[in-house]
């Protein structure tokens, strides 16, 4: 059996919209330092992180000696791949995007380790197709169909919602030390369901190609929902401290 993955139908608008969110909270996170009562310094940082959700910035603010709050901008990264297995050529894409909003709390004051929770403006989109060699087949819901059954390559999509939670630890803090240079590093998890799909061109005239490709999906979607929500999120990055 050969699952096809994934892709966010989020298009061209709603990486737009996407986009736009994550710069009008990076400008709130920074300007809000610039409205707290003065103080002996800004404790506000802006770093470059790297990791499982991708590749980008954020802007790090410590409203109280135990609370801070981040926004990021992940959308630096895409991976694509192709593999052949059994006839079959795969070819895929993974763009990474998405703006983290969290809130940071830190059991000592003004501390580096911290908890953090809050959420993720979900855009990341992974497509995948799946092209049939001359002669080959592949196998749906127990059936076997050829290219020309298919009517062209087989497309699976996976959607995740547009909002995801986040839960995790990290050690990183806004405050400045001896450097303005300070080492970032979080560990959690980003909490979504996602929602198969699986198309063909024929599917739409081929009543029971339709029903083995639904019957593939209900398959698909019990195991992302058992193995998928809990994505994991480990980054790491370099910030500068004001």
């Amino acid at each position: 059996m050969h699952l096809l993955a994934i892709q966010s139908p989020a298009g061209g608008e709603s990486t737009v919209r996407a986009a736009r969110l994550a710069i009008v909270a990076l400008a709130l996170t920074t300007l809000s330092a610039v409205t707290l009562p003065a103080r002996a310094q800004l404790d506000l940082s802006v770093a470059a992180r790297a990791g499982t959700l991708g590749a980008g910035v954020e802007a790090d603010l410590l409203l109280t000696s135990h609370i801070g709050v981040r926004a990021g901008y992940n959308g630096l990264v895409t991976v694509t791949y192709t593999t052949d297995n059994s006839g079959i050529t795969y070819n895929g894409e993974f763009d990474f995007l998405n703006m983290p909003l969290l809130v940071d709390i830190y059991p000592s004051a003004r501390g580096t380790f911290h908890f953090t929770g809050g959420m993720i403006l979900n855009q990341n989109k992974v497509t995948a197709t799946g092209v049939l060699s001359a002669g080959n087949t592949i196998d749906i819901n127990g059936t076997s169909y050829t290219e020309a059954d298919l009517g062209g390559p087989l497309l699976g999509t996976i959607t995740y919602p547009s909002t995801a939670w986040y839960a995790g630890l990290g050690w990183g803090t806004p405050v400045r030390t001896s450097s303005h240079w300070g080492f970032v590093c979080d560990l959690g998890v980003m909490i979504a369901t996602p929602t198969a799909a699986l198309t063909a061109p024929n599917a739409a005239a081929n009543a029971v190609l339709q029903q083995n490709l639904q019957a593939q999906m209900d398959s698909t979607q019990a195991n992302l929902k058992k193995y998928a929500t809990y994505w994991p999120s480990i980054s790491f990055g370099v910030s500068y401290r004001f």
